[in-house]
Parts: C-alpha cells; sequence; structure tokens
C-alpha cells in the first residue's frame, strides 16, 4: 500500500529453505516444516523480494538449542528468564523433544527447545559467534512450497550460514537470566 514504507528499515527473517537439509544428525526438515515461510507464502516472497532481509534459515537454527542442564541458570534468574524455564519444560512435554533427541544423534538428549527466534535476534544484533555471509539468491517455488535457489543472477542477500553454538548458548543464557 505505501511503496518505499520501510526502505530504511532493517529486516530480519527467521526462515527459509535453500534445498539443502540440515547438517547430519539433525532433524532433516525440508521447506514444510518452514513455518514462518511456508504459512504465508505470497507474503514471505514480497518480504523476500522487495525487503532485502537477512536470513536465518531454518537449518542453521536447528545447531542453536535449549537445554535442561540450563534450566537452573533461569530459574536462579529473574522474572522473565523464570517464565523462559518454564515454557521450555512445558514445550519439551507437550513436543516430545527426547523423541526427537533420540531419532537425531547431533541433538543432545536433554534438548528443551530450538533457539529459532533468538539466533535471529543474534544475527540482528551482530553477535560475534553468528557467521552472516553474502549469497545470491532467488525465490522460487517447488510444488507449491517457496524455497530460496542459490543463484548467481539473483539478488544478493545476508544470510546466517554458521553459528558457533556454545558460544551462543553462554552469551544467551547469561543475557536472559538478568531479565
Amino acid at each position: 500500500m505505501r511503496p518505499g514504507a520501510f526502505s530504511q528499515s532493517s529486516v530480519v527473517v527467521m526462515g527459509g529453505h535453500f534445498g539443502e537439509l540440515p547438517e547430519s544428525g539433525l532433524p532433516q526438515w525440508g521447506p514444510a516444516m518452514d513455518y514462518n515461510i511456508q504459512t504465508d507464502r505470497p507474503a514471505a516472497t514480497v518480504v523476500f523480494e522487495r525487503m532485502n532481509p537477512l536470513i536465518v534459515p531454518l537449518a542453521v537454527t536447528l545447531k542453536v538449542c535449549l537445554r535442561r542442564l540450563e534450566l537452573p541458570a533461569l530459574q536462579a534468574g529473574g522474572p522473565l528468564a523464570r517464565l523462559l524455564a518454564l515454557q521450555a519444560e512445558l514445550h519439551c512435554g507437550d513436543n516430545k523433544m527426547e523423541q526427537l533427541a533420540r531419532a537425531n544423534t547431533a541433538l543432545p538428549a536433554d534438548i528443551l527447545n530450538f533457539q529459532y527466534n533468538s539466533l535471529a535476534c543474534a544475527a540482528a544484533l551482530g553477535w560475534d559467534c553468528v557467521t552472516i555471509e553474502e549469497v545470491p539468491l532467488a525465490v522460487g517455488s517447488l510444488e507449491g512450497e517457496t524455497l530460496l535457489n542459490r543463484d548467481s543472477a539473483g539478488l544478493v542477500y545476508r544470510v546466517v550460514t554458521d553459528v558457533d553454538a556454545v558460544r551462543f548458548s553462554e552469551r544467551w543464557l547469561e543475557t536472559v537470566v538478568q531479565l
């Protein structure tokens, strides 16, 4: 409705699938599991094509998780940290995270949840444990699902390509326990 209204805004998208599955040992989730993109494909396409967002792909977010061993620190933290601890325990039970860990060898046995949005925030803030590269991509679709394809003629996006999961978890926990 207002072309250019966000031209000076920084946009971060937690989602995106490049046709490559996550690393071995992680859940081999394809584009159908990329909820943020697949729920509203036309809107996602508009964001990708017109807003040049920083992209935090689903496959990379699977490398960072909240673990049961982090609960004591959260429970000893501020009100928000305590709430996150409670929600993580409930999420773990509701989503059968122990079963997911048993089926995926790269996941810790005590996983409570993935840190999808926390990684997107860390990328937006420029945390040094997050690797961001410029990647030429074209927005496309396959069997009705929106995909991002590596394409030398495509637009160049900033994409989170890796994360140091240990450093990320340490910094995240240190930050959140204060809240």
